[in-house]
């Protein structure tokens, strides 16, 4: 008894009594931000501005259906869903505020142990990129805006501005396109080419100064803010790739897997493992993009194919249009510009207004 006695005199009933008080608030109130699970949660990620993380409660034990952090949200539906995760519209149940919520897993199922359980494999390593990616764009203009994070056992949660004006697709070509003609053809015009392609430009000149480059562009992936203006953002940063901008480098190297459309990147970034340089590659997407919105039903262009006709389809381009976006695109990435010299270019620069002469006036013999 002796023994006994001095194995319970060493237990500090304090520590327990503190863990009893813990676990009781816990049930008290669920939507409380407890960091259970601690050996699931990722290290600490740096951030140039600091982004809200937040640990959640999962409802349901892991692998047993689908999770949300419900006391922070309210699901208003699915937006979509990608190669990456998926995106849902929800409102704070704090303020109303509407937002979208990407949902990416921070863990994978796997396979079965030997009892039969499900094993999962941890994939934080995802989560953190995206997170180190959103965190670089803190108050950049024309890009998506990370608002929170929020990590359950098994996703996180990116809360993220919403944008529900469509996309450029949406606008110039789905079935229900505004900017197409009785054929079904880019009825798009320069002037709103010029404009479109000019806030690429500046969102793009912000990725680059801060070592971003975006790694999926197509017009899925550029979202208007309004629908009553013409003003663009960039989202889905999901494969996007981080070097170091200090002293004026942009050398980015390519990831294993290879993503994006044939047709808008450059042939370089289509190089597993491979170097490149970031700005000219974000060049080259934005002139083939911006081709692609204008001739797209004049020209025998696709996605899949990296093939562009040598001589543009659409007959009613000026020759400064055409040949920035010549330019733009040249297969030798020493020869493309840089985005400030496109931003230079005579084909953004305002037309000249024309003076018309008045018409004579003529007698009448009346």
């Amino acid at each position: 008894m002796d023994g006994l006695a001095r194995k319970a005199a060493r237990i500090d009933f304090s520590t327990v009594s503190g863990l009893r008080r813990d676990a009781a608030a816990r049930e008290a109130s669920p939507g409380h931000l407890w960091p259970v699970c601690r050996h699931h949660a990722p290290p600490p990620v740096q951030h140039p501005s600091p982004i809200p993380v937040h640990y959640v409660q999962r409802d349901s034990p892991l692998g047993s259906g689908p999770c949300f952090p419900k006391p922070f949200f309210t699901n208003d539906g699915l937006l979509g869903e990608g190669s990456e995760g998926a995106a849902f519209r929800a409102s704070r149940r704090d303020t109303g505020r509407v937002c979208a919520l990407r949902k990416v897993a921070n863990k994978v199922r796997y396979g079965l142990d030997q009892l039969g359980r499900v094993l999962f494999m941890n994939k934080f390593d995802v989560v953190h990129g995206e997170m180190m990616v959103l965190g670089r764009l803190q108050g950049l203009k024309k890009v998506l805006q990370l608002k929170g994070v929020y990590h359950m056992e098994g996703a996180s949660f990116f809360e993220l501005e919403y944008l529900a004006e469509g996309s450029l697709y949406t606008r110039c070509g789905c079935p229900t396109a505004i900017y197409v003609d009785n054929y079904g053809r880019s009825a798009v015009s320069e002037s709103l080419a010029r404009e479109w392609a000019s806030q690429l430009i500046t969102a793009n000149k912000g990725l680059i100064a801060r070592g971003v480059y975006h790694g999926d562009y197509h017009a899925n992936n550029i979202m208007f803010e309004r629908a009553d203006s013409q003003d663009l953002k960039m989202i889905d940063f999901g494969n996007a790739l981080l070097f170091d901008p200090s002293q004026g480098n942009t050398t980015v190297r390519n990831k294993a897997s290879i993503v994006g459309s044939l047709f808008i990147h450059a042939p370089e970034t289509f190089v597993p493992h491979g170097v490149f340089d970031a700005e000219k590659a974000a060049v080259h997407a934005i002139g083939r993009l911006m081709r692609q919105l204008l001739c797209w039903g004049h020209e025998n262009i696709s996605d899949t194919s990296s093939y562009a006709p040598p001589v543009f389809g659409r007959r009613d381009l000026s020759p400064e249009c055409i040949a920035l976006l010549t330019q733009m695109t040249e297969a030798d990435p020493t020869n493309c510009p840089t985005l400030d010299e496109c931003a230079k270019s005579s084909w953004f620069e305002p037309p000249a207004a024309t003076r018309t002469r008045p018409a004579t006036k003529r007698k009448s013999c009346c």
